[in-house]
């Protein structure tokens, strides 16, 4: 890693910023207030109103770049392209399979300059390969859904990726897609090495509910500007 005085550090070998994106929720006093602002996760046990957050880390500090907060029914992806202005320059960002959405990681990819994104292959994906870099090493193309090519009219038909992938011996396909799909420039070794950075996020997370939250599950508030 290079590392400077900035939260952000460099993988040497790939030149990038290695960030991580995922989500978690948070508790809230159950006050009227925040029931309405916030709402609950079922609607069958309403325990407490729960908040969600998803955020933009540095794998290497941990370090929270951005995050964006709504109501427990907004979804993920939905609040993750609310990160788009916080992704640095010259950056990869690990998603988990959850993301998967050309909507968001198309939008992903052309929002910063030089900014890259991996995610895991998620069952039952469409595809074809394109060309063969390894056996375990593919150029693959995917369809946009209907949906996406409607509310996008200038986007692609399909879109490309790169998979790295093994075959499990029940036979399902396991590994990851990403947009760096030059194997010279980010060989197949260093992009596995980095695939597990992603459980960096945890730890973050992890951090946080230890230090600012003293390890309390519920938050202390009970209105939702305090939140």
């Amino acid at each position: 890693m290079q590392c400077g005085k900035s939260a952000l550090c460099k993988d040497k070998s790939l030149d990038l910023h290695v960030l991580a994106v995922d989500g978690t929720t948070f508790r809230s006093q159950d006050t009227p207030e925040n029931r309405e602002a916030f709402g609950f996760i079922s609607q069958t046990h309403q325990v407490y109103p729960q908040l969600r957050m998803v955020a933009l880390n540095s794998t290497h500090s941990r370090m929270l770049l951005g995050a964006a907060f709504d109501r427990c029914d907004v979804g993920e992806i939905t609040l993750a392209k609310r990160l788009l202005i916080d992704i640095p320059d010259d950056s990869l960002t690990l998603f988990d399979r959850c993301y998967f959405s050309a909507d968001l990681l198309l939008y992903w990819q052309q929002f910063g300059v030089n900014s890259h994104w991996l995610t895991p292959v998620k069952q039952g994906m469409r595809y074809e390969v394109i060309e063969h870099f390894s056996e375990n090493d593919l150029l693959i193309e995917m369809p946009v859904s209907p949906q996406f090519r409607a509310n996008n009219p200038n986007q692609p038909d399909v879109w490309q990726a790169r998979m790295i992938c093994y075959q499990h011996p029940k036979g399902d396909i396991k590994g990851f897609i990403t947009s760096l799909t030059d194997p010279e420039t980010s060989p197949m070794e260093t992009l596995l090495s980095i695939y597990w950075e992603r459980w960096e996020i945890e730890q973050g997370f992890g951090e946080l509910e230890s230090s600012q939250l003293n390890n309390e599950i519920t938050l202390r508030s009970r209105f939702p500007q305090g939140g």
